[in-house]
């Protein structure tokens, strides 16, 4: 078969909006004759693909290394590429993929939403660094701050260490982003290396991944339907009640939600039921609603929501999500959303991508219209739904999104 060289290759984003059919667009767009590797969100998803497509999929499955005596996906997954097969999976397998054994050359790449190409990882602060893995010679950090781990660090391994780096290490993705910052970054070979890349999406340039293309200088497009987009808004408009209601809690952050004590989760649980009976949540049903807050606030380890939180709000039948969910409809029953969350980017994150407030805000509006169209807005029969902000800057941003139709006709005019 042939290969192609694909170093200097364009990556298309596909710009439509949420709940416009692009998982189906693309299901149907597979040609025979072609080799595609589909990357999805989810399992539901990858078993969309392999019930709906025209042309066969196969999904990587669990195999044997003889030589390492290990079963893993990824032996399946080199097995496939080897032989050319259409290969569907997930983002998590995806984004684990060692590019050292993979040559993806003869395959049209086609992403199914974005995800990050960017993960902060915890290790030690720059004294510790220095002393433990640079003064000592497990490991070296070029002008890029691409920490190499040296052959001492291979044989020493992890296991001696506070702080588990050495896997990204080896497969070139650890980088020092600053003092005491260290990110796990996806090798631009991911997208450069394969015949074509369009990924599926929408407010494309907002996105992680766009601000990781343009770090890396890898050239990309974005196909923007203008009409449609303004139409979606002007649905979102009519059909999304959008409202605020208080909590007793100055902010919703990842860090200071982990901090959150139970007599503090119990008290904002009692705010919540109160709302429910005689205040802006009023008439709020708890199976019909989605709710985001940091999970240990909601579930316990078995993810049942025993906490303090959904106990006090009497709102155990709730439907859990993260707050960076994609492409999925497991949630499109509810028509109620309680959205507990400031989005903030992780400072390593932000400043290895060197994003400014402005950017990170573009960010933050993406990943809210991810999250409210999981609900009922994305089907064809939608009705009302309502969206209940516990932050007045989300719900800002949110807001921002659903009146920005000066913007886009400017646009579309240029």
């Amino acid at each position: 078969m042939t290969k192609v060289n694909n170093q200097n290759n364009v990556v298309k984003f596909l710009d439509r909006p949420c709940g416009t059919g692009k998982t189906q667009s693309m299901i149907s767009s597979f040609e025979t004759g072609k080799h595609y590797f589909v990357v999805v969100p989810t399992i539901d998803e990858v078993q969309r693909v392999l019930k709906e497509s025209k042309v066969p999929f196969t999904q990587p499955q669990e195999l044997l290394d003889t030589d390492t005596e290990t079963c893993n996906k990824m032996n399946h997954l080199l097995e496939l590429v080897a032989d050319g097969e259409n290969i569907v999976t997930t983002h998590a397998l995806f984004d684990n993929i060692d590019l050292r054994k993979v040559d993806l050359r003869m395959y049209e790449v086609l992403i199914d939403e974005v995800f990050d190409c960017v993960v902060h990882k915890q290790g030690p602060d720059e004294a510790g660094f220095q002393k433990v893995y640079l003064d000592s010679g497990l490991a070296t950090v070029d002008e890029q701050g691409n920490v190499k781990p040296t052959d001492k660090w291979v044989a020493t391994g992890d296991s001696v260490f506070k702080y588990r780096l050495l896997d990204d290490a080896l497969r070139g993705r650890l980088y020092k982003a600053a003092d005491g910052f260290y990110v796990s970054v996806v090798p631009p070979s991911l997208f450069t290396g394969s015949n074509s890349c369009t990924v599926h999406t929408y407010l494309a340039e907002g996105s992680l991944m766009a601000a990781y293309l343009r770090k890396y200088g890898i050239r990309y497009t974005v196909d923007t339907d203008y009409d449609l987009d303004r139409r979606q808004r002007a649905k979102a408009r009519q059909l999304l009640s959008v409202k605020k209601f208080d909590l007793p809690i100055d902010r919703l952050g990842y860090q200071k939600q982990k901090r959150m004590t139970s007599p503090k989760q119990k008290e904002c649980g009692g705010r919540i039921k109160k709302e429910r009976e005689r205040g802006v949540l009023k008439g709020l049903v708890p199976s019909k609603t989605l709710v985001t807050c940091r999970k240990g606030l909601w579930l316990d380890e078995s993810d049942k929501p025993n906490k303090p939180l959904p106990t006090e709000a009497r709102m155990k039948k709730a439907r859990w999500c993260h707050k960076s969910t994609k492409g999925t409809n497991s949630f499109k029953e509810c028509d109620e959303v309680l959205h507990m969350y400031d989005l903030n980017l992780n400072p390593a994150v932000a400043k290895f991508l060197n994003l400014s407030p402005e950017m990170q805000d573009e960010w933050r509006k993406s990943e809210l219209i991810q999250f409210i169209y999981r609900t009922n807005i994305r089907e064809k029969n939608a009705g009302p739904v309502r969206v209940f902000f516990a932050s007045q800057v989300m719900m800002n941003l949110f807001l921002e999104w659903m009146t920005e139709e000066q913007e886009l006709e400017l646009v579309e005019a240029a």
